[in-house]
């Protein structure tokens, strides 16, 4: 095969996209605070050589982050994202800390996750069907054979997913596979430093307990991975290691 043909185009970010991430990080790194106004869209053109549509997509943009509000003939003001914000904002703050979780997001988004995964345990041992039985125990059998942590993370995370599917709550997979790239690699660092046996055998109690219909004995499960797991992540995330967002 001819490497031409392997190429594709490269593209340069766009002028708009550098204009949303410069006023992002302003806002990010408390430069503008929140409820400060910021300048006009003509203003902004001005300073930073960029035509209005630009500025005005851009604005646009960052008000459905959450990040910016923008006030019919009283201007755009910085916005309490951490209130307002959704998964766009989040990704935005990580990329800005350069794919960096800090503690503080981490024991949150551990918090947020635990939450969710506890009660989709409890509904899908309730609710499953026998097709996601056998979903579930085919990626168990997958992750058994599997030795290398980052594959192992990727079809940990389409397990947990597969709970979330057999919960029968139609908004629960969506959330959590909205989280994918922070907890695959969340999920890499567990894999690397976890001792395998353990892995396997938190997993193996949780699919067990679904096939049975078993709510209680799912839920202690999860409740017993993630207080093991959690610990052990945090103790080598922050010493060193890197999410790539």
């Amino acid at each position: 095969m001819r490497i031409e043909e392997e190429l594709s185009e490269l593209h340069v970010p766009r002028v708009r996209e550098l204009f949303v991430k410069e006023i992002e990080a302003l806002i990010i790194s408390g430069k503008l605070s929140v409820g400060e106004k910021l300048p006009t869209e003509r203003e902004l053109s001005k300073k930073m050589k960029v035509s209005r549509a630009i500025v005005n997509g851009g604005l646009a943009d960052m008000e459905a982050k959450g990040f910016l509000c923008v006030v019919p003939r009283k201007g755009t003001f910085v916005a309490d994202y951490k209130r307002i914000g959704k998964l766009d904002t989040l990704l935005s703050i990580i990329n800005y800390n350069g794919g960096h979780l800090n503690p503080t997001m981490f024991r949150s988004l551990t918090d947020m996750r635990t939450m969710i995964e506890k009660e989709a345990a409890e509904q899908a041992a309730l609710n499953r069907s026998d097709d996601d039985v056998e979903a579930l125990k085919s990626l168990l059998n997958q992750l058994k054979l599997e030795t290398d942590p980052r594959a192992m993370a990727a079809i940990d995370f389409e397990l947990h997913h597969t709970v979330c599917v057999a919960s029968c709550n139609v908004i629960t997979p969506l959330i959590f596979y909205s989280f994918i790239n922070i907890l695959s690699q969340v999920n890499e660092c567990y894999y690397t430093n976890m001792d395998r046996t353990e892995c396997l055998g938190y997993l193996e109690r949780l699919v067990q307990a679904i096939e049975d219909k078993n709510p209680a004995e799912a839920l202690g499960a999860v409740s017993a991975s993630f207080s093991v797991g959690t610990k052990l992540v945090s103790e080598h995330m922050f010493q060193g290691y890197r999410l790539d967002i």
